[in-house]
């Protein structure tokens, strides 16, 4: 999987926020990776080394689609390891909607739902503490940019504390002059199936 954080991971400033934003710095221990489509891109801890940037197949319809944590299996069906998954949507002018098809309903001590804005995105964030029995923090971002070409989900958790969460949340962003695309897969596609949760 290391080769392919090579092959993925690109100069955070050629695929970071438009010319009108400056990206944040990446720390130390970081890589920024772009999804296969080349739409989304976000900085993750080096450690994060389980890696899929291709795109979800989901109702037969192809989305960008960029996960990664040092074990995504786990990640994908527990808290008992840190990770972050990307995906864009059709534009959805409710966020809400996605927050309910995606978010948590439980196992979390605490689950809230605030706003959230920033240069980029607007939309919400589900912010859950205390989660599982490693005691995870989540965030789920539902949020669209202004020009509501898509609508992002991008569901972080780590340890309380971890500075990894900061990063995926300020790197989170689309590549300047990509396009979303939303794509039929053919039934006969041998594409594989992988989803967001």
């Amino acid at each position: 999987m290391i080769a392919v954080l090579a092959t993925i991971a690109l100069s955070l400033a050629s695929v970071l926020s438009p010319a009108t934003t400056e990206p944040p710095p990446i720390p130390d221990g970081y890589v920024p990776l772009v999804d296969s489509t080349g739409l989304l891109v976000v900085a993750v801890p080096e450690s994060w080394t389980d890696v899929d940037p291709l795109p979800a197949v989901r109702d037969g319809v192809a989305q960008p689609y960029l996960a990664a944590s040092p074990d995504l299996d786990v990640f994908l069906t527990s808290f008992d390891a840190p990770g972050v998954l990307y995906a864009a949507f059709p534009f959805a002018a409710d966020p809400t909607e996605l927050l309910r098809a995606h978010g948590l309903t439980g196992g979390c001590a605490t689950l809230e739902v605030r706003s959230y804005d920033d240069p980029i995105f607007t939309g919400i964030v589900q912010v859950g503490t205390d989660c599982g029995a490693t005691h995870m923090t989540w965030n789920m971002v539902v949020a669209s940019p202004a020009d509501q070409s898509f609508s992002a989900v991008v569901q972080v958790q780590s340890a309380p504390g971890d500075e990894a969460t900061r990063i995926v949340m300020l790197t989170f962003n689309v590549a300047p002059g990509a396009v979303a695309t939303f794509d039929t897969v053919p039934a006969s596609s041998t594409t594989p199936p992988s989803a967001p949760p």
